[in-house]
């Protein structure tokens, strides 16, 4: 098992409720969110979106480095 060498961050949440009329909010406040089953008329956001926008901002970081890295290697 690889031992983490520094936290660099930690975020925390607090989800009640579930999926069906849930909400969840993040201890800073800047995430607030309703919660709904995929599919159907409710008015809040599916968990499943939420971790889609969450690992496509990751993904986007990381092709964003390697594209840098192989540039600087170009130029350098």
């Amino acid at each position: 098992m690889t031992k983490i060498e520094k936290v660099l961050y930690t975020a925390k949440a607090h989800t009640t409720g579930g999926r069906e009329g849930g909400a969840s909010r993040t201890s800073d406040g800047r995430l607030d969110v309703k919660l709904s089953v995929p599919g159907t008329s409710g008015t809040g956001t599916n968990p499943e979106q939420l971790f889609a926008t969450g690992w496509s901002a990751c993904y986007l970081i990381g092709d964003q480095d390697c594209g840098r890295q192989k540039e600087s290697q170009a130029t350098g």
